[in-house]
């Protein structure tokens, strides 16, 4: 077995060149893993299948853009880098490489286990991990010959060609190389790119399995939280199905955006009807109060009161300074000196105000009655000489005796 080393103890340079462009393109490497390097594979008390696998090693690879063929460098400075490394454990093992990236809305339907946490480089410059894998058609799958690994990942880019020496001294020409890498998943293939090197370790028996990309694996998928029912088919189908489940939730979450949206609207448009309702009221209330009649009647209440006061013994002045529940309590408290009236609620004032007017009606030498007539408005077409008895009475003022 090839001695392995922690990346802790790796000193790995990091490193950025002015030609470096940084261009983000999935890239799905794959690797198989040695049987001879890693631990058997085990099963836990739950089941789920454990095993070693190399995830990456260095090289020149070919890649497909834009219709043509690209040589990638993939150089151990690069591959090795933990910030680069740290983006690898604990992320998503997958069945096959999804068509669409893993997200927390899509990892649901590829997600079939995780990347363990402890990552190491083995001498010769491969990526060494511990995979657990938890659904059962993943582990049939890797038990009937799945065995090789396939990085899900983003790499940033330099397009300057050059020539890379391997560590056998070969050289490899390249047209551009990796100079950062961003994983976003691991997948289980029948056959991968960085060839049967590496491979998923079961027992020495059956490692060897069938490979190939013609080989047609099975996924289950449960179609929605809800269902309680998996289904079973494969990738491009699977994929399909995810895709237009994404573009449900996309058009469900944009129509409850616009229901919100209509209802507040609505809130705003039912405000402003009740606040135009409120003051087509106010105003029709304050039309009414302000209509001549209703201003005479005030003026009138006015009068009754205030010649009730004067009869009642309050000074015409202080009678005038005075209005509502305060003129009462004094036209009360002038009548029965004795009683508490700031002590006494509204409606016991109004009620001896009310036997006030009673006793003051009853005297027949100085009662309302005659007051009443003493004091009535003139015609409004009475000139100021008729008026001004009138005012005069209000205020207290006697009138003149004849000579």
């Amino acid at each position: 077995m090839s001695t392995q080393r922690p990346i802790a103890n790796r000193r790995i340079a990091n490193r950025r060149t002015d030609q470096a462009e940084a261009l983000w393109l999935r890239r799905d490497d794959r690797m198989s893993v040695s049987a001879e390097q890693l631990r058997r594979a085990h099963r836990t008390t739950e089941g789920f299948l454990v095993l070693d696998a190399f995830a990456a090693r260095p090289g020149v690879y070919e890649y497909s853009e834009g219709g043509r063929v690209v040589r990638e460098l993939i150089d151990g400075e690069i591959l090795h880098r933990a910030e680069d490394l740290g983006t690898l454990g604990r992320k998503p093992v997958t069945l096959l490489h999804p068509t669409g990236p893993v997200t927390p809305q899509t990892v649901r339907a590829h997600m079939v286990g995780a990347v363990g946490e402890h990552i190491t480089i083995t001498a010769d410059g491969f990526v060494q991990v511990t995979l657990a894998v938890h659904r059962d058609d993943a582990i049939a799958a890797i038990e009937g010959g799945v065995r090789e690994i396939s990085c899900g990942y983003y790499p940033v880019i330099d397009r300057k060609p050059g020539v890379w020496t391997a560590p056998d001294g070969t050289s490899h020409a390249y047209d551009q190389r990796q100079i950062a890498r961003s994983y976003e998943h691991l997948a289980l293939v029948p056959a991968g790119r960085h060839g049967p090197e590496v491979r998923a370790r079961l027992d020495g028996s059956s490692d060897q399995g069938p490979s190939g990309d013609a080989m047609k694996i099975k996924r289950k998928i449960r179609l929605d939280a809800k269902s309680t029912t998996d289904i079973e088919a494969e990738q491009d189908i699977i994929d399909a199905v995810i895709a237009l489940e994404a573009h449900r939730d996309a058009e469900t979450a944009r129509a409850d955006a616009a229901a919100a949206e209509l209802a507040t609207v609505s809130g705003k448009l039912a405000a402003t009807e009740a606040e135009l309702a409120k003051a087509k009221t106010d105003a029709a209330e304050a039309a009414k109060a302000n209509a001549p009649e209703e201003l005479q009647k005030r003026a009138d209440a006015r009068a009754e009161l205030v010649a009730v006061a004067v009869k009642a013994g309050v000074p015409a002045e202080d009678a005038k300074k005075l209005d509502g529940i305060d003129l009462r309590k004094r036209i009360v408290a002038a009548r029965y000196p004795a009683m508490k009236v700031d002590a006494m609620e509204a409606s016991a004032i109004d009620g001896a105000y009310a036997v006030v007017v009673a006793q003051l009606d009853a005297e027949p030498a100085s009662g309302l009655a005659g007051m009443a007539r003493t004091v009535t408005q003139p015609h409004r077409d009475a000139g100021p000489e008729r008026e001004q008895p009138y005012w005069d009475q209000l205020r207290g003022i006697q009138p003149a005796k004849p000579a």
